[in-house]
């Protein structure tokens, strides 16, 4: 099989125009080519020339004479055109070779898998490890605090209408993580095939082919919804077990005094004197007396980047937590249209005589930095095409904000997040959890200056950049504000519009990442505490659904091999 780069289609033009357009650019015609079938790998847009728009694939494709791939690729260095000999798309991911091995094994030995892996948090790191370890054979039990997405719906719902904040299930705690109700972006700055593996599952399970391929793929809240639902169904055929309303209370850590602790792994068989994860204790109903324990050789701490509580109770049990940098600042909102004319011109109808949607183009996105005046980064974050900007909080009186879009991106306006790098020197305390405590101090002058209820701040740019009115700048370090206005004088020279006075602004936006790191190893588990696995966005790992899901990958396989190496030891 051969990929073609960079094949680049007018606006108009049919998709099906991408063979001819293969050979015209081997110079060669469709039939002498003999493409015996294609698929799209990868589809962007070039817009930097308004008059002249290209949408262009990276195309995939077999020969009906697999014999002559290799003249091909002789004859495309003559044409300068970039063509490659690539494995078949079918091969299997090596995480499936893993898991299908695993489980073969495992059901053709006698061995009793009698403490299952337990997994805390259902957001994408805790699913795909819960995927992961299903497929294994292992049947893990996961544990989400949430609802179940259904419910979760009706909660999220009645904190929209009616300020009915549930603390245990809403935009942040229940089923699929903050992401559920987001923009759905899967794009990701660590690439890899793990990367590749997370988007092709959230296409098989519903999101949609297009994932694949596109540069910038998104699923869209109303999508996600169901493709999570589909993703635990699987886990629960393959034997695996999911407990929502149900919290993790606290932690049981065994101290050994034997090097050969089944759960260590090879690297670590030196140590004469180790601690374990041994048991979870858990509560399904909020009454301590009814906490109940359960058992585990292998934890998965995979809480989300809102779980104050359950971190602050990780350090009380002595696990290693350090302080983590984090941004923080306001949301902005303009006219969709702003956006799309500085993307693909003003004149953009005039000149393709029909519209964006008509022309197949998606409508625009911005990713925008810069650097203030105090060094301190500032970049938008979350941009939402065609969204909302929502409120979020999941502790009682304080609020935060976020974007919100569903697939089809087709609302008036746009929104982005404005953020501004935040260091532990300005958490003002050297303790482990400082972080939190200042998200907190801001979070509650936000709620208290909210128009009503938990409805954030919302003020024009004009009211914003003028700082002896506005009230949004209040739930801001002044260090934050005054960086966001560079910030946005910044970003207007490079979007006509982006800082014109009657933008809205909306704010605090507060939980961008987690300002505290679970210290781990390279095995990927706490320091110190074999067989517990911080995980994702909420120790310090992640930064979006794609890399949590991704490393919630990575803390699954590394249980995969650990049982490996137990059964060596065993021998």
């Amino acid at each position: 099989m051969l990929r073609i780069f960079e094949v680049r289609l007018s606006i108009g033009d049919k998709i099906t125009n991408l063979p001819d357009k293969i050979a015209e650019l081997l110079g060669m015609t469709r039939y002498d080519l003999g493409i015996l079938n294609y698929k799209i790998s990868r589809k962007s847009i070039d817009a930097r020339r308004k008059h002249n728009i290209k949408i262009v694939y990276n195309v995939d494709f077999s020969l009906s004479d697999p014999d002559e791939e290799q003249d091909l690729l002789i004859l495309s260095k003559q044409f300068k055109v970039k063509l490659e000999k690539i494995e078949d798309a079918g091969m299997v991911h090596p995480i499936d070779v893993l898991t299908s091995e695993f489980r073969g094994q495992s059901e053709q030995s006698d061995k009793d898998i009698s403490k299952q892996p337990v997994i805390i948090g259902f957001g994408p790191a805790g699913m795909f490890a819960g995927l992961v370890l299903a497929r294994a054979g292992l049947k893990p039990i996961i544990i989400e605090r949430g609802k179940a997405v259904e419910e979760r719906i009706q909660d999220v719902e009645a904190f929209m209408n009616h300020d009915k904040l549930n603390p245990e299930s809403n935009m942040l705690f229940g089923e699929g993580g903050a992401g559920t109700f987001s923009d759905g972006k899967l794009t990701s700055g660590i690439g890899g095939s793990l990367a590749g593996y997370v988007i092709k599952t959230f296409s098989e399970f519903g999101g949609g082919e297009e994932l694949t391929y596109l540069a910038k793929p998104h699923i869209g809240t109303d999508v996600l919804r169901d493709v999570v639902k589909r993703i635990r169904e699987e886990i629960i055929s393959l034997g695996g077990e999911i407990h929502f309303s149900t919290k993790l209370a606290s932690i049981s850590i065994k101290h050994h005094h034997d090097a050969h602790h089944d759960d260590v792994s090879e690297s670590s068989i030196q140590s004469s004197e180790i601690s374990s994860i041994s048991c979870v204790t858990l509560d399904d109903d909020g009454e301590p007396s009814d906490s109940f324990d359960m058992d585990t050789h292998h934890l998965i701490l995979a809480i989300g980047h809102s779980a104050r509580d359950t971190v602050t109770m990780l350090y009380e049990h002595d696990v290693k937590i350090e302080q983590k940098k984090f941004s923080m600042g306001v949301r902005i909102e303009h006219e969709q249209s702003i956006i799309n004319a500085s993307q693909y011109g003003k004149d953009f109808e005039n000149i393709y005589k029909k519209t964006i949607e008509k022309a197949g183009l998606p409508v625009a996105e911005y990713k925008l930095s810069c650097k203030a005046a105090d060094g301190r980064g500032v970049y938008t974050f979350c941009m939402c095409p065609g969204g909302v900007i929502v409120p979020v909080a999941s502790e009682q009186n304080r609020l935060s904000t976020n974007g919100m879009s569903y697939s089809a991106r087709d609302g008036k306006y746009a929104n982005a997040a404005i953020l501004v790098d935040v260091s532990p020197e300005d958490f003002g305390s050297s303790h482990p959890l400082a972080g939190i405590d200042f998200q907190r101090h801001y979070e509650k002058i936000g709620y208290e200056l909210g128009s009503i209820g938990y409805k954030p701040l919302k003020e024009d740019l004009k009211t914003f950049a003028d700082g002896t009115k506005s009230l949004l700048q209040e739930t801001l370090p002044k260090y934050v504000y005054q960086d966001i206005l560079e910030g946005i004088t910044s970003f207007g020279r490079k979007i006509h519009g982006f800082d014109a006075q009657h933008a809205t602004v909306r704010g605090p936006e507060t939980r961008s990442s987690s300002p505290v790191r679970i210290v781990r190893n390279h095995n990927l588990q706490a320091e110190g505490i074999f067989g517990f696995y911080p995980c994702g966005e909420g120790a310090g790992y992640a930064g979006g659904i794609t890399s949590a899901a991704v490393d919630g990958i990575r803390c699954a396989e590394q249980i995969l091999l650990s049982e490996r190496i137990s059964e060596k030891i065993e021998k």
